[in-house]
């Protein structure tokens, strides 16, 4: 599948949507695998829609990855039926006590983030600590989905520029393939009634999977 063959499929289904996810699942498996690195790439993994979404197009690939998991407030009985199904062990980053949480600000600080409020310092922590424990080079990440879905790009903006900082400086090339124009064009030709819920087609991969799947959205935090 190329972005050219994509575009041209919907544009002759304008005035009739697609009425399946056929090819909206096809596209997050090209995007997945046209991503994949020459190394053996991390999977940064909660129980949310964006990251279980990759987690079961890799799975269902047969691509090798390594998982870090950040509990925080995810729902703990999907991520560790995840990690069950997949018959995969992880990196697990239990939430962070107060004192460890001030004491990564202040290598924040020292890295060139500002300490208060506004500053995205806050929205950056659970990326710089994810960051700080990812083994390898190449990370698979779900980051944004929930902006660039919904429209909100100003959003989408805000979070890209503060997380990237912590990313860079752990030298970590982080992939987004739920973000590549081969999947957003296939989810925009779907019929309406398809997507009334803007995660509802991602969802619907995990289903058609048999990978577990929350439909609860949940920040990534590390608190």
């Amino acid at each position: 599948m190329s972005q050219v063959v994509c575009m041209s499929t919907c544009l002759e289904t304008l005035l009739e949507r697609k009425q399946d996810y056929n090819d909206f699942f096809n596209a997050i498996e090209y995007s997945v695998d046209k991503l994949y690195p020459d190394s053996t790439p991390v999977l940064g993994m909660g129980s949310g829609a964006d990251s279980g979404t990759i987690a079961a197009a890799l799975w269902t690939l047969g691509k090798p990855f390594d998982l870090v998991c950040v509990e925080g407030n995810e729902n703990l009985d999907v991520l560790y039926d995840r990690l069950d199904i997949m018959g995969k062990r992880a990196i697990i980053i239990p939430p962070l006590s107060n004192m460890e949480i001030d004491s990564t600000y202040d290598v924040m600080g020292q890295m060139g983030y500002t300490k208060g409020r506004g500053t995205g310092i806050g929205t950056a922590l659970s990326h710089f600590v994810l960051a700080s424990h990812t083994p390898n080079r190449h990370l698979y990440s779900g980051l944004g989905n929930d902006e660039f879905y919904t429209g909100n790009f100003q959003l989408f903006s805000r979070f890209m520029f503060r997380s990237n900082p912590s990313y860079r400086h752990f030298n970590i090339n982080t992939i987004f393939p739920l973000l590549e124009p081969e999947v957003f064009v296939e989810y925009y030709c779907l019929d309406p009634q398809l997507r009334v819920y803007y995660k509802q087609p991602f969802l619907e991969y995990m289903k058609s999977k048999n990978f577990p799947a929350d439909d609860t959205k949940k920040n990534f935090t590390v608190k």
